[in-house]
């Protein structure tokens, strides 16, 4: 797993939002917070539409 590893990946596209949210979630829950709610998804693509034939 440590050859899977890379630390030379700085910036902002390659942050790790799952650990961070993981992070915060942990973090509220240990202090008897209520959990925020969830921001809607940001899509890289843009909206898929669907048609049938």
């Amino acid at each position: 797993m440590d050859s899977m590893t890379r630390e030379d990946l700085q910036g902002e596209e390659f942050r790790d939002f799952y650990t961070d949210a993981v992070a915060k979630i942990t973090e509220y829950k240990r202090e008897d917070k209520p959990l925020l709610e969830a921001p809607e998804p940001r899509s890289r693509a843009g909206p898929r539409t669907w048609t049938c034939t």
